[in-house]
């Protein structure tokens, strides 16, 4: 993984200038919470930890149907915390990643209005101890709200004005890291006309594919193990079946 994400870095560093060249402003107005993940990547061990501090995307534009609709200057921040586990068993199926935790906070009017989305690894099936296991979320999921909207709530008096904020649904979805989260905020939230200056590059589609297959194809695998106990495209391959069971919940 190491390369991986060395060339990602790299790509992103000089594809972030050549955006600006082009359109006369940063998607990405500040780099270096990227620039830093090279120093964890210097490293080639077994177990690699990565950790984004706040990174700021900005958005073009405000959308429509965006509510407040008064709403101005919307910018996106992303953190993330990351651990990969290296395995060279291409047979077993288990789960990459130690740890997964990322925030997305979008922020309107400087901080005047603000929404967030949490991405989470635990399950009620791996984790007994779970304080909320009466309610369904699959190892990996997606909730909005999360600790950035508590804390505006329990700290700062913040209402929501009507809406109503839980912490379910808890979605499921396919783990990402630092670099499928960056591409999951490009494909979510820029439209094409920008976010196709990336997404569109040849370097950057392999980057994700890469990523994705390393990820997403155990992901896939697992989970299709709970409802199939032979194909042909599972032969000689053996399994986590507790990961198996804690994907879906």
């Amino acid at each position: 993984m190491r390369e991986i994400f060395i060339e990602y870095c790299h790509f992103l560093q000089i594809s972030n200038t050549k955006f600006c060249e082009q359109e006369e402003f940063f998607i990405f107005p500040d780099i270096s919470p990227i620039e830093e993940l090279k120093k964890n990547c210097s490293l080639d061990v077994d177990l690699q930890s990565f950790l984004v501090r706040p990174f700021r995307i900005a958005l073009p534009y405000v959308s429509s149907h965006t509510i407040p609709s008064t709403t101005r200057n919307i910018e996106l921040v992303f953190d993330a915390e990351v651990e990969i586990s290296k395995s060279t068993n291409t047979k077993y199926i288990c789960d990459p990643l130690g740890k997964l935790t990322f925030n997305i906070v979008l922020r309107g009017d400087g901080d005047e209005t603000m929404a967030s989305w949490h991405l989470d690894k635990h399950s009620q099936v791996s984790s007994l101890k779970d304080g909320e296991s009466k309610l369904l979320h699959p190892e990996y999921h997606f909730s909005f709200g999360g600790k950035y909207m508590e804390e505006k709530y329990n700290y700062h008096n913040w209402d929501f004005g009507q809406t109503l904020i839980m912490r379910s649904p808890r979605l499921m979805h396919p783990p990402m890291d630092i670099i499928l989260g960056i591409d999951f905020i490009l494909n979510q939230f820029i439209p094409r006309k920008y976010s196709g200056f990336f997404l569109d590059n040849p370097q950057y589609t392999e980057i994700i594919y890469k990523m994705k297959e390393f990820l997403w194809k155990p992901y896939a695998y697992a989970f299709a193990k709970n409802f199939f106990t032979n194909w042909s495209d599972n032969k000689n391959l053996y399994y986590d079946l507790s990961f198996c069971k804690s994907i879906i919940g």
